[in-house]
C-alpha cells in the first residue's frame, strides 16, 4: 500500500491481458460443425467448450484451416462464423471461431434461407442494371 492507502497493482508480465468484450460461458455442449465455401461440405461433431455473445470455442477431432466459414448446429441454435485459430490439444482441436450471425429458431432460418434463395434467383435471372434490381428486390418484398 501507498501513502494514500491504496494498494498498487503491476501487471503481471506472464499473464496476458484480456481483451475479450464479452464474458465466456463454459459448457460441453454437443455441436455439428459444416465447413462452407467448398463443393464438398465436410461435416464433423465436436463439442463446445465455452460460448459468448461473439463467438466460441470447440473441440473437433479434424484440424480446420483459420480463415474458414463454418456453421455450427447446437440443438434448435444455428451459428456462423469463421475460424480465427485452431491448435491441436491432447489428440484433438481447439477452434475459436467468431460468430457472424445466431439464429435460435430453425423457422426463422429456413425463411432466411427462402429468401436468400429467393433473391439470388432473381439475380440470376436478369437483373444486370441497378434499376431492375431494385424492381425485382420490390417484387420479392410484396
Amino acid at each position: 500500500m501507498n501513502q494514500t492507502g491504496l494498494e498498487i497493482v503491476t501487471r503481471n508480465p506472464q499473464k496476458p491481458r484480456e481483451r475479450r468484450r464479452e464474458p465466456r460461458f463454459k459448457t460441453s455442449q454437443p455441436v455439428v460443425l459444416t465447413v462452407m465455401g467448398t463443393r464438398v461440405k465436410p461435416v464433423m461433431e465436436g463439442c463446445i467448450l465455452n460460448i459468448s455473445d461473439r463467438g466460441l470455442r470447440v473441440r473437433i477431432p479434424q484440424q480446420i484451416p483459420v480463415g474458414t466459414v463454418i456453421k455450427a448446429d447446437a440443438g434448435q441454435i444455428r451459428m456462423l462464423g469463421e475460424v480465427l485459430r485452431c491448435v491441436e490439444v491432447n489428440g484433438a482441436y481447439h477452434v475459436g471461431v467468431q460468430l457472424f450471425n445466431s439464429l435460435s429458431g430453425i423457422s426463422e432460418l429456413n425463411r432466411l434461407n427462402r429468401q436468400l434463395l429467393q433473391e439470388e434467383g432473381d439475380l440470376l435471372s436478369g437483373a444486370e442494371s441497378p434499376g431492375r434490381l431494385s424492381r425485382v428486390m420490390l417484387q420479392t418484398r410484396s
